[in-house]
This record gives C-alpha cells, sequence and structure tokens, in this order.
C-alpha cells in the first residue's frame, strides 16, 4: 500500500496532481466547448482530479477551511461527472458531465490562487487579508 507520511511529500504530491489535473481539465474543457464526446483524456482528468481531491483530506487541521469547501463540492462535482460519463452523456447526463467538468475546474482554479496568494510574499502583501 503507498502511503505518503511526510506533509512535505504529501503536500508536492497533492500539489502535483493538482496541477496535472488542472492542465489535462483545460484539454476536457476545449473538447467540451467543442461538442465533443468525453474520451479516455476526460476519464485521466476524473481519475487524477479524485487522486488530488482525496489527497487535500490528508492534511492535518484544526478547523474546516477554504480547501475543504472546495474539496467537498469538488468531490460532488466529480461523482456526477464520473456517473454521467459512465451513462455516456446520454440525455440530460451530457450537462450533468459539463457542469461537473466545469465546478472541478472552477474549484482547482480557485485553490490554485488562494495558494498562490498565500504562499508568494508580495502578493500575500498585496491580498485583502
Amino acid at each position: 500500500m503507498f502511503v505518503i507520511h511526510s506533509p512535505p511529500a504529501l503536500a508536492a504530491f497533492h500539489t502535483a496532481a493538482s496541477l496535472i489535473g488542472l492542465m489535462i481539465g483545460l484539454f476536457v474543457l476545449r473538447d467540451l466547448l467543442a461538442s465533443r464526446r468525453p474520451t479516455g483524456l476526460a476519464i485521466l482528468f476524473l481519475a487524477i482530479m479524485a487522486v488530488a481531491n482525496l489527497s487535500g483530506f490528508l492534511f492535518p487541521s484544526r478547523h474546516i477551511g477554504v480547501g475543504h469547501v472546495s474539496g467537498m463540492i469538488s468531490l460532488a462535482a466529480l461523482a456526477a461527472a464520473t456517473v454521467a460519463c459512465v451513462l455516456r452523456c446520454a440525455g440530460a447526463w451530457a450537462s450533468v458531465y459539463a457542469l461537473g467538468v466545469v465546478t472541478l475546474l472552477y474549484c482547482d482554479i480557485l485553490i490554485a490562487v488562494f495558494m498562490v496568494f498565500v504562499r508568494v510574499p508580495f502578493l500575500h502583501e498585496a491580498g485583502p487579508g
């Protein structure tokens, strides 16, 4: 069983999975906007986002923060998009898939921007607080 015990290693793994998911998600969004059916790239995107979302809940925390809320929304969107993908986006499931993919990307980008403002000193000082 693969378990990450070190917080810095977990952070590196989670960040890498999130960034890879974000990049692949942009291609999936392109396909979505071109009205193409989900392909293997979409399945890879959903799998990587599942890993990224679940690994985010492994960080030690004393309270529920923005990441936890975004992660819960992402997991719900991930579940909906996965079910829609399994059902081959037939009928109304195409809309569910589209909404799930867009929500996943939105939450991933939201947390990425949030973390940039937290980690980059001059942006942290310029941020809203």
